[in-house]
């Protein structure tokens, strides 16, 4: 039963990484010109929750794996790097989005990373007590 929670689990990070730009990008394309700079943090944010969440086991190994794999896709897309034509720089090489989504996904990573450390400090303490 623990393989197919993994399995599951691992099925669902694809998923999770196509599907959350495509439905964040859809509705803001009317509404932004250049959207890499909020789509990728949603999409690193819910990337590094789900990893912690949904994973059935080692949550904060899960938590670092998924927000490297995440950091690295990321880098991959071209998009992430260029200013888009209705910009001033249009064309012009840069790194704001790429950088946005990393310090919102490296965010994300270590308040999961304190609040389990807390969370297990707290359990440890209590069952001393008991």
């Amino acid at each position: 039963m623990k393989f197919l929670k993994w399995f599951a689990f691992i099925i669902g990070y694809p998923i999770i990484s196509i599907a959350v730009p495509i439905l964040t990008t859809w509705p803001l394309a009317k509404l932004l010109c250049w959207n890499e700079p909020v789509v990728g943090p949603i999409t690193a944010v819910i990337i590094v929750l789900y990893s912690y969440y949904a994973s059935p086991g080692y949550r904060p190994m899960a938590a670092i794996i998924g927000f490297l794999l995440g950091a690295l896709l990321a880098y991959q897309l071209p998009d992430m790097h260029w200013y888009p034509e209705c910009h001033p720089k249009a064309y012009m090489s840069t790194l704001v989005p790429l950088a946005v989504t990393y310090g919102c996904g490296f965010v994300t990573l270590l308040v999961i990373l304190w609040r389990s450390n807390s969370r297990s400090c707290h359990a440890k303490s209590i069952s001393k007590r008991h």
